[in-house]
C-alpha cells in the first residue's frame, strides 16, 4: 500500500542506525495472519514492540527513524 511503501524508507534506516539488543523483524500483512487478532491490528503499516512475555504496545508517533527508534529505545 502507499503507506507501507512511504515507511519503507525510514524502517530501513531504523534497521541501519539500530544498535540495541531488540529483533527487528517486517512482516507482510498476508504473513501475519495470526498476529493480527493477537495485537489487535487493524491498519498498516503497524509497528507494534513486544517483549519476552508478549506484553506489546504499538508505536503511534510520527513515522521518521528518528522517532521509531526513541521508541524502541523507551524515549
Amino acid at each position: 500500500c502507499g503507506y507501507c511503501k512511504k515507511l519503507d524508507p525510514e524502517w530501513n534506516k531504523v534497521v541501519q542506525n539500530y544498535k540495541g539488543k531488540v529483533q527487528l523483524e517486517k512482516i507482510e500483512n498476508t504473513k501475519a495472519q495470526s498476529d493480527l487478532d493477537k495485537f489487535g491490528i487493524k491498519g498498516f503499516p503497524a509497528i507494534i514492540l513486544v517483549d519476552g512475555q508478549g506484553n506489546h504496545k504499538e508505536f503511534t508517533g510520527s513515522r521518521t527513524s528518528s522517532d521509531i527508534l526513541n521508541f524502541i529505545n523507551g524515549k
